[in-house]
């Protein structure tokens, strides 16, 4: 029903009181029904196609809509949530149920015609007949362009045999009703096909001439859903001989199909003459048996066998396959394999153009070259193949013991006619002339009829516009003449528009396979942010190495050697790159939520800066265990210039995660970096994350140095700030100047110091920690300020001014900085290691916390003497001039800030020591809350470090308290006795005697199939993991984060580099990603 090809209209369009119906001015209640419950069941009936198709249970109708109907009403209430309002009665009448059906196929048609928006649509009519009748219906469908530039083909309706007579004018009424009813008119109808297989010259042209004889652009072209031999063949049946041949295959397949004893002596018979085994003979013109060609081929290569297998099963048959092989036996006849011979050969000239046709991808320009030839083959068999077909007949005959037919005898039909009475025609003119010729002139009519020269024209100037191989075959001007042929739609100013604008859209064009490829090659290689120091462009590097990365490629993956698919093309925009590296990051994200499959997950944030700029861009990591029990970290994108507050940032997580199709409530660990920023930004963030998910724990993250962020604290105090600045520059002086490094090398060695020169850059690994610096540059202040002055005089102009720079802030304060700093990292450091380890010890890391506190607030309340001393032999002995302490504080002109101090007293100890040490206190509670902590100490008890020595059942149970909503009261009871079942399995085993690491347990864990045995507790495995601050042996943020900062520091942060830089660090997830996932997001 129409129904199964456009279902859902009327419940998702319009609701149910759009489905009228008559209701009888007296209602019995007794006869009343609910209506909207009656609609609910005829749609189960619509959907499941009950009324026609039958699902091999033997039950009736009935009994299967009883049976079936519960699952699908269910089904329908979750879809749709409870109706409200009263119920809606309608009299229940023996039509009932075909006005229901009816009314949902008139609403369905509008359901059509509103998604056609009053565009332009073709049509295809057919008229059909089931096997075995005589009674016709007409078939009737749209195809049309929908709003997504898909075409579009559905049924409009079935007018059964009832309504319909055939003839022309009645068919044509019921088309134009058809349309009527759905709102559709033939003023908007620019195509027009028909089937009408083995209908009359006159029927065929009167139902044409329907739409174009009153709408001129309506133009007729052959239906690629009508097979081209489905219509010669159809053309020849006023041949009764090809008739009877036709109906003769049809008996053969039946048989086939239910007779095994005959298809088995068929078979046998078939290797035993060692003819190609090929014994499921088809069945012409249905698609599931093949194709007309096919059939004939196949009955006249095992014609001996068929005869022969016959005879050898009619005796042992029941009476219906007796039947059926008497049938076949009677058909069996001369004329049977004259017209069998005939239709091979007719049908094998017009083969390769109905096989043309039937391609997805078919080519205009060869179909209109294979239409000529079959023409011209057929003109000359018709004219000059008579003798050879004849004696081709005559051998076929004589191989399988056929009767011949004398041609110079007087012809006597088969069938008694009053046509035949006193004829003298000879079997030489039957055959000859009202056999042989006549079919051959049909086909060639029938070509004629099919493919005018004015469709014929239309295809060869529509298929200019085809983007196979690079839009190989546009030609404007063949365009041009296309849209001349719709002068409704095409204007003189129009097509002088369309000229333009085909010549600016051809310029345009590009494969986009080919600019998918080419790019990926740029985010393989970085090629956006990354130099390679040839001091290419990024294009010539693009165009250089392109071939080098095919190969690998092609190395890689051979089946993308060559793609079978033509060219696709897009037009070339100046965002194009940019659209596709933003498409390929958002199918990244999409991609790593796939791999999360819904499981738990924890983010980490952060917010850099750009060191040239001071733009901002924050950073966005996933950290989850995947189904090999890794724990992996992943970028998920970065965000360019955001606005740094609690709310915003939230916004642009939430924002991010559900691009990726994450949800937060599936969050089970936050972790912040934020050193740059008020520590009220990150108690807010926190705080956003935590209200609206209370299992969303926030543990200090293992990617952020500590040192990092205590200096990062200080940086209110802004001679702090300047002495980092000047390590930096100390360092790239060493880097950059060969005469400094060797003359610092030289004295450091002279004075007896350990000779370790390379000052390290601070906050950088590779140049070493924060508190290397500050040691080094201590030790080596002396030396330094000597090589300074030394290589001032003999250097370059940018050595010279980096030297000034560095000498204009030697002074007390720097000084104080310097020891200030040293002395308060170096409380810290021990705690900063430990945190920095891959196995670090919790216990231990709590203790040192707690050791740290207290030393800085005991240097806070009793070391200032001793400190302020210390910097006062250092400045003696570097010959640094010192502050007198009671002498008023003079602010510096260069200062941003506004010390309220009276003396120097007054600043160097309150607004510059204890502020210093107040911040590092601060920023230690800040970011190991009391909370955070207790979380860690409890999942460390998991550790399975010296055969589970940390494991403690109390407070693992504690833990799995603080995630309420994945431990209910029975799982708190169930989990307790999973660990007590749990440590003694594993302590018993062997293999999990050797694991230092958390996350070692839980690869194990999978691989022992032991996540399955105690799911319990791989769900507290995992949630532990999921913790930023639990060590791994996964180091991808803190190397990505390196990375960036690295890159970002030279490159603007905009959309185009962040995401690049997605894609250069996730390049697994990339290559996974298809050219198909990403055009078809563009």
């Amino acid at each position: 029903m129409v129904l199964n090809e456009y279902w859902g209209i009327p419940s998702d369009e319009s609701d149910d009181s759009n489905v009228e119906m008559e209701v009888a001015p007296e209602v019995q209640p007794a006869k009343l029904l609910d209506v909207d419950k009656a609609i609910d069941f005829m749609r189960f009936v619509f959907k499941e196609g009950l009324a026609f198709l039958d699902n091999g249970s033997g039950r009736c109708l009935a009994d299967r809509m009883f049976v079936d109907l519960g699952g699908f009403m269910v089904d329908r209430i979750l879809e749709q949530p409870q109706r409200e309002g009263p119920c809606r009665m309608r009299m229940l009448k023996p039509s009932f149920e075909y006005d229901l059906a009816h009314a949902f196929a008139k609403e369905a048609r509008k359901g059509i015609a509103k998604e056609l928006q009053g565009d332009f649509f073709g049509i295809f009519v057919d008229m059909c007949s089931p096997p075995d009748t005589y009674k016709y219906y007409m078939v009737l469908f749209a195809r049309y362009v929908n709003c997504k530039g898909e075409v579009v083909e559905r049924l409009l309706g079935i007018v059964p045999d009832s309504d319909i007579s055939d003839s022309a004018p009645y068919l044509k009424a019921a088309v134009l009703s058809m349309l009527s009813e759905a709102g559709l008119s033939l003023q908007s109808v620019r195509g027009q096909g028909y089937g009408l297989a083995g209908y009359s010259d006159k029927f065929f042209n009167q139902l044409t001439s329907m739409v174009d004889g009153k709408y001129a652009s309506a133009y007729y072209g052959h239906p690629h859903v009508c097979p081209l031999h489905s219509h010669l063949v159809a053309a020849c049946y006023d041949q009764s001989e090809l008739f009877e041949l036709i109906r003769t295959f049809g008996v053969l397949s039946n048989l086939i199909q239910k007779s095994p004893q005959f298809t088995e002596k068929l078979c046998t018979l078939i290797q035993e003459k060692g003819v190609n085994l090929d014994h499921d003979l088809q069945k012409p013109g249905e698609t599931n048996w093949g194709s007309y060609y096919e059939a004939i081929e196949k009955f006249a290569l095992y014609t001996t066998p068929i005869c022969d297998a016959l005879d050898s099963v009619e005796e042992v048959s029941r009476d219906d396959v007796k039947f059926m092989v008497y049938k076949i036996n009677q058909g069996l006849t001369y004329d049977f394999f004259f017209g069998l011979l005939l239709m091979q050969d007719v049908l094998g000239v017009t083969n390769e153009l109905s096989l043309a046709l039937d391609r997805k991808g078919w080519d205009a320009e060869n179909f209109a070259a294979l239409l000529q030839d079959a023409r011209k083959q057929l003109q000359v068999m018709r004219d000059k193949g008579w003798t050879p077909f004849l004696n081709k007949v005559g051998m076929f005959c004589n191989d399988i013991d056929m009767p011949m037919v004398t041609m110079g005898e007087k012809f006597v039909p088969r069938r008694r006619s009053k046509d035949a009475e006193g004829t003298t025609k000879t079997y030489l003119d039957y055959y000859h002339v009202d056999f042989f010729q006549k079919v051959i002139n049909k086909q060639l009519k029938e070509l004629d009829r099919r493919f005018t020269k004015e469709s014929s024209e239309l295809c060869l100037l529509a298929s200019c516009l085809n983007p196979r191989n690079s839009f190989q075959s546009f030609d404007k001007d063949k365009l041009m003449k296309f849209a001349r042929f719709y002068p409704s739609e095409f204007s003189d100013s129009d097509t002088t528009t369309l000229e333009l604008q085909l010549e600016a859209f051809i310029r345009d064009l590009i494969d986009i396979n080919r600019c998918i490829d080419l790019l990926r090659l740029v985010f393989k290689q970085g090629m956006a942010f990354l130099d390679n120091g040839s001091g290419a462009g990024l294009l010539e590097r693009m165009l250089v190495g392109m071939p080098g990365y095919v190969v690998d490629e092609l190395f890689e993956n051979p089946a993308v050697a060559q793609r079978d698919a033509p060219g696709r093309m897009r037009v070339m925009t100046p965002t194009l790159e940019t659209d596709i590296a933003h498409t390929f990051a958002k199918e990244t994200r999409k991609a790593i939520s796939k791999e999360i499959q819904s499981d738990f997950f924890g983010i980490y944030v952060d917010v850099c800066s750009q060191r040239n700029t001071g733009r901002n861009y924050m950073i966005l990591f996933a950290r989850y265990v995947n189904g090999k029990g890794d724990v992996v970290e992943r970028l998920l994108g970065i965000v360019p210039e955001p606005h740094v507050s609690g709310p915003s940032l939230k916004v642009a997580v939430h924002s991010m995660l559900s691009e990726a199709g994450l949800s937060s409530s599936s969050m089970r660990a936050q972790g912040y970096g934020l050193g740059q920023y008020d520590g009220e930004v990150l108690t807010k963030l926190k705080s956003l994350f935590t209200g609206e998910n209370a299992s969303a724990h926030y543990v200090h993250p293992h990617v952020c140095p500590l040192h990092s962020l205590l200096i990062t604290a200080s940086f209110a105090q802004f001679d702090v700030y300047e002495l980092f600045k000047l390590v930096d520059m100390l360092s790239n002086l060493i880097e950059d100047s060969p005469q400094f490094t060797e003359k610092l090398r030289t004295l450091v060695q002279e004075r007896g110091l350990n000779l370790d020169n390379d000052l390290g850059k601070a906050g950088e690994t590779n140049w070493g920690s924060y508190y290397e610096a500050i040691v080094k540059f201590a030790a080596y202040f002396s030396p330094i300020c000597d090589a300074l002055d030394f290589v001032g005089e003999v250097s370059s102009r940018d050595t010279k001014f980096m030297i000034y720079e560095i000498c204009g802030r030697l002074s007390y304060d720097l000084d104080f900085a310097l020891l200030l700093m040293q002395d308060v990292l170096g409380v810290t450091n021990e705690l900063s290691l430990a945190l920095d380890r891959k196995d670090w010890d919790a216990d231990n890391c709590v203790a040192l916390l707690q050791e740290s506190k207290k030393q800085l607030q005991v240097m806070r309340d009793e070391g200032w003497p001793p400190f302020l001393n210390k910097v006062g032999m250092f400045c003696n002995e570097n010959d640094v001039d010192v502050v007198t302490m009671g002498e008023k504080f003079k602010k510096k002109a260069w200062r941003v800030d506004e010390p309220t101090a009276v003396t120097n007293l007054d600043y160097y100890h309150v607004d510059f020591f204890l502020q210093v040490i107040n911040s590092q206190l601060e920023e230690l509670d800040r970011r190991f809350t009391k909370e955070s902590w207790e979380l860690v100490l409890l999942a460390s008890h998991l550790n399975p470090r010296n055969s589970f020595r940390s494991f403690d059942k109390e407070k693992l149970v504690g833990f799995a308290r603080l995630y309420a909503s994945e431990f209910s009261d029975y799982d708190i009871a169930a989990l307790d006795l999973e660990l007590q079942a749990f440590i003694t399995d594993a302590r018993s085993d062997a293999r999990f005697s050797r694991m230092n690491m958390l996350s070692d347990l839980s690869v194990l864990m999978v691989e022992t199939g032991k996540n399955v045995a105690y799911p319990l507790v791989y769900l507290l495995v995992k949630l532990a993991l999921i913790l930023s601050g639990t060590p791994t042996t996964v180091k991808a943020t803190s190397t990505a984060l390196k990375f960036i900062d690295n890159t970002v520091r030279e490159d603007p942060c905009n959309q185009w580099i962040s995401d690049c830089l997605l894609l250069y660090l996730e390049p697994d997830i990339v290559k996974s990603i298809t050219n198909d996932v990403v055009i078809a997001s563009l």
